[in-house]
Formats: structure tokens, sequence, C-alpha cells
């Protein structure tokens, strides 16, 4: 494992987080769309109930006619969107409402849900506000009957503008850590330095891919622990190695060290190596090492002895 898979690991559980927080919201919107059908069944008799669920709810509520046109939003939907009062909103035509983007797929998806189309009856969207800004929302819709026959559709929103920033922020994060990752191989790659991790806990160490190329290792068959480095280690100089690692536990400051590596065609290499030492947690329990391997200028490679 290098560096930049660690990168990824990190993005691809906070990805998983959104994704859990995600699925929150559908079940939220299920349970409201559930209590919406039983009382739409039943809605003379229960008007007050019906009003209740709409306009205590934290999601936003919409009825849209046949000709597309709002008959119907709570309180929820007016604060998602800007708007101060159903007068604002009620009369008008959905796309009016609908970022310049999305509004075909818009006019689409609901004629689908019209249609009946399972598929459409949930998806996300981007909606224009009042004041011109742009927000996201997931959306629960089914088609609304009357005498059999359909008369609109209903729904709610649910805002994730929270999860939509955080998506793009860890898409910019990525893309950042992709670029600084390629201009640290080609910078290490020029001075011949690589650098390396080891979990003091598991002594599982992460190698950059310079670091590989000085050892002349394969990535993918190395196995990733500091007694594997030491197999590498010139015996003469193992010890000394083991000594500046050791320092390094009780100071930040870098113990530097030269010493020798054979490599796996048993050539030897003259390195330099600096190590130091931080916490990689809050808790002190969690420490890591820090090290930077240089070719030495006077290497002089060769066949072991």
């Amino acid at each position: 494992m290098n560096i930049q898979d660690k990168t990824k690991e990190e993005l691809i559980i906070k990805l998983k987080e959104l994704q859990q927080e995600n699925d929150s919201l559908k079940a939220l919107k299920e349970k409201l769309e559930t209590e919406l059908l039983k009382t739409r069944e039943n809605k003379v008799e229960n008007t007050d109930r019906f009003r209740s669920i709409i306009e205590n709810t934290q999601a936003g509520y919409f009825f849209v006619d046949n000709d597309g046109l709002f008959q119907d939003v709570n309180t929820a939907w007016l604060k998602l969107y800007k708007y101060e009062s159903k007068d604002e909103v009620i009369g008008k035509h959905f796309t009016q409402f609908q970022n310049i983007d999305d509004i075909e797929n818009a006019k689409e998806v609901v004629k689908c849900i019209r249609k009946g189309n399972q598929n459409y009856t949930t998806n996300e969207f981007s909606r224009k506000c009042k004041d011109g800004s742009i927000g996201y929302h997931t959306f629960s819709a089914h088609s609304v009957y009357s005498k059999n026959e359909i008369i609109g559709i209903e729904g709610f929103i649910i805002d994730i503008a929270n999860q939509k920033s955080a998506e793009n922020e860890l898409k910019k994060a990525k893309e950042k850590a992709q670029l600084n990752e390629a201009r640290l191989i080609d910078a290490q790659s020029v001075a011949k330095v690589g650098n390396w991790e080891t979990n003091l806990l598991t002594m599982e160490v992460l190698w950059s891919e310079e670091t590989y190329k000085i050892f002349e290792l394969d990535s993918e068959k190395f196995q990733n622990s500091h007694p594997s480095f030491l197999k590498y280690v010139h015996h003469d100089d193992i010890e000394r190695i083991e000594s500046a690692f050791a320092k390094s536990f009780s100071t930040t400051n870098y113990h530097s060290v030269q010493h020798r590596i054979i490599t796996p065609s048993n050539k030897s290499k003259h390195v330099g190596d600096a190590t130091t030492c931080r916490n990689t947690r809050k808790s002190s329990k969690r420490r890591s090492c820090t090290n930077s391997c240089r070719l030495a200028n006077f290497c002089k490679c060769g066949n072991t002895g």
C-alpha cells in the first residue's frame, strides 16, 4: 500500500458515511409517503390529519396538477426555495422553479411519474431559489387520483445541500491529492528521494512510488511491514538503522543515518535515511514514523560479495 492508496481509502470511508446519511433521508421520505397515502385514501374524514402531516414535516411538500402548475406547497417547501408566501408559487409552472440545466429532465420525470413509471418516483434534482441561488434535494413523488383519474402528482423533497457540498469538497480533495501525488512522484523521481510511514502499532509501512524504485521492488508483491523492509538492509547496518528508528520515538527531530540496502538483484546501494515520529491521531497511542530515503551522491552500486 502506498500514500495515494491511503488517501483513496479515506475518501471512500467519507463517501460511505454520506451514503448512510442519504439512506436515512430516503427512509424518512418513504415514511412520509406512506402516511400521506393512508390519509389520502380517506381524506374527507382525515382532512385535519392530512394537513398536519404536510405542515409539520421538515420535508418540503408539493402538489402539481396535470398542467404542471403548483396547487399546493407547505412551509418547508417555501423555506427550501426561499419564498415567503404560497401566493408567490401557487398557479405557476414547476419549470419556473427549476435550474435551467435540469428543466428538460424535470419535464421528462414528471411525465413518467404521471404514467406510473416506478423508475422515476425517486431522484435527485437541483432547484432555483427565489434569490437566484441553486439548491439540491432528493424527491419522492407519485400520481394523485380522483375518481380513478390522475389529477396530478405530489411528493416530498429533502434538502441535500450539505451532502452535495461535501461530495464536491471530496471531489476537489481527491483531484488535489492526485495532482499533489503526481507532482510528488515527479519530484522524487528527479531527486531520487522516496518516503514512507511506519505505523508503530502494527508496524505496517506505506511506501511512495520512488521508494519502491530505489529498492527495486514490486509494490504488489512487497509485504508492507517494517520487518520486510529490514530484509533489504545490509546485515552490518541493521543495528544502526534500528537504533535511529528507536531514538525517533521520543522526539520530533529527525534522526539521520546512512546505510546500505541490497536489492532483489543482489545490487548494493548506499542510501541516506532520516526518521521522525509524530502522532497521527489526537490520542498519543496512535503514532507513526515518517522516513525519507535518498540515494547517496557517492552511491556505488555493485554485486555484494
